[in-house]
């Protein structure tokens, strides 16, 4: 990841050509690297879970820089077609998904929809991106206001409150309706 990035660094100019390859190597090496945050003091884990989350707003921006073709090329959608069976994604569901977008220009060109875009969009690839950065938008609720998203979903929508607790040095989150925590 870091050797093609540094070799597009360099480039003044960058091709089209050279967005689908800082794409796919921003999604491959964020995808294989350890995604564990890890930090001796508390003000180096908040600088590594800042760190962590500008490297995925970053490989987002240059997918959203990409047209929804180039990213069917470089990321192909994966041939699954019982999504219906399931209520989870497939082909169909994702060519579906991709009526509302112009094949030819940028995703981001109107409203920054390259989330949005990753989200409908299923390449296994794409998806544990997805995934990785949904995490890393979780720690920085977690720094900002307390509690992951999944925890504020929870308690904002089902009035189910979650606790952290350490079982034999395992952090674990407990849910509880809001009267039992109290």
């Amino acid at each position: 990841m870091t050797q093609t990035i540094a070799e597009l660094n360099r480039k003044k100019n960058l091709t089209r050509l050279d967005l689908k390859r800082g794409a796919l190597a921003l999604v491959k090496g964020l995808n294989v690297r350890n995604k564990n945050v890890n930090a001796e003091s508390e003000a180096d884990y908040i600088k590594a879970v800042w760190d962590n989350f500008q490297l995925y707003e970053m490989a987002l921006s240059v997918i959203g820089m990409l047209t929804p073709q180039e990213v069917i090329e470089t990321f192909p959608i994966y041939k699954r077609y019982d999504g219906h069976k399931y209520e989870t994604k497939d082909y169909f569901s994702v060519q579906k998904s991709l009526a509302a977008y112009d094949l030819n220009l940028p995703i981001n060109t109107v409203d920054d929809k390259a989330f949005e875009f990753l989200w409908d969009y299923d390449n296994d690839d794409l998806v544990e991106f997805t995934v990785d950065f949904m995490g890393a938008m979780s720690h920085i609720n977690r720094l900002e206001k307390g509690k992951d998203l999944f925890s504020q979903f929870l308690e904002e929508t089902q009035g189910i409150k979650s606790r952290v607790i350490e079982i034999n040095g395992i952090e674990v989150i407990t849910f509880d309706h809001d009267d039992e925590l109290d």
